[in-house]
């Protein structure tokens, strides 16, 4: 399994209205509401893994000069269980410039949260 980080607060949990709400004041992420399909590329068997409520996705972008063949995607990013939302330790994590770091950054601040590793390290973005 990849390693993830986590948004999370010591004390208290965060909410799911809370964090609805947090994702609904960023242009930047929102709440996913699809399940994500996968085609097996050897047996052409479609995957579905199903969404949960919390669960969130991040615009990212790409490409293009000034706006011309910009490319914009909704990625899955964020599973929210437990009063935390999790997401995956990109390639890029540690860039300044990685979409995910920014977002995540942006939701723990708004929370009042850390952002936090599976072996209990402290993220201070």
């Amino acid at each position: 399994m990849a390693y993830e980080l986590h948004i999370e607060r010591d004390e208290q949990e965060i909410s799911l209205e809370e964090w609805v709400s947090v994702l609904e004041s960023n242009p930047y992420v929102r709440q996913k509401t699809d399940d994500t399909v996968a085609i097996n590329p050897g047996s052409g068997e479609e995957i579905r893994i199903g969404c949960n409520d919390g669960d969130a996705e991040i615009l990212v972008t790409s490409g293009g000069v000034f706006g011309i063949g910009r490319r914009e995607e909704w990625l899955p990013t964020f599973r929210f269980s437990n009063g935390r939302a999790s997401f995956k330790a990109t390639e890029d994590i540690d860039s300044p410039k990685s979409p995910v770091r920014i977002i995540a950054t942006q939701l723990a601040v708004t929370l009042n949260a850390g952002i936090v590793g599976d072996e209990g390290e402290q993220y201070g973005w």
